[in-house]
């Protein structure tokens, strides 16, 4: 039973990887992360006639969070993969961060997939989900 469940997973996996390539999955990084961005101006334009208007703070730290990611900047979405996260992580310029400046950028990073993937797809197809800084 276990090992159905297994080849179940993995023949799901396989089969949003594929459907990936169809959908988002052929936006690049680049263009994909400005989505992502735009996508948080908007909230923060929407913000401002609510009872506590959110701050510029968010759409800062989202594209200081975009620099560390650059070297993907011209690469699909289904070619990006967790060795790239653990790889960028493992740099000298992200080992050098604060672990809070860590997670925050992760934080954006995870949400820039999510945002682009839609939540369900997020799960199977995400290379940052699930991947921590190190302290």
């Amino acid at each position: 039973m276990q090992e159905a469940k297994q080849c179940r997973k993995k023949f799901t996996y396989e089969l949003n990887q594929e459907e990936m390539k169809h959908r988002d999955g052929q936006l690049k990084w680049k263009a994909a992360y400005e989505k992502y961005l735009n996508h948080i101006q908007q909230k923060i334009a929407d913000s401002q006639n609510s009872y506590k208007p959110l701050g510029q703070g968010s759409l800062e730290t989202a594209k200081a969070a975009y620099y560390y990611t650059k070297d993907w900047a011209n690469m699909f979405l289904s070619q990006i993969s967790t060795h790239h996260i653990e790889r960028m992580i493992r740099g000298a310029e992200f080992s050098g961060l604060s672990y809070g400046m860590k997670k925050h950028y992760m934080r954006h990073i995870r949400s820039a997939f999510k945002y682009i993937l839609g939540p369900a797809a997020s799960i199977y197809l995400n290379p940052a989900h699930g991947v921590l800084p190190d302290t």
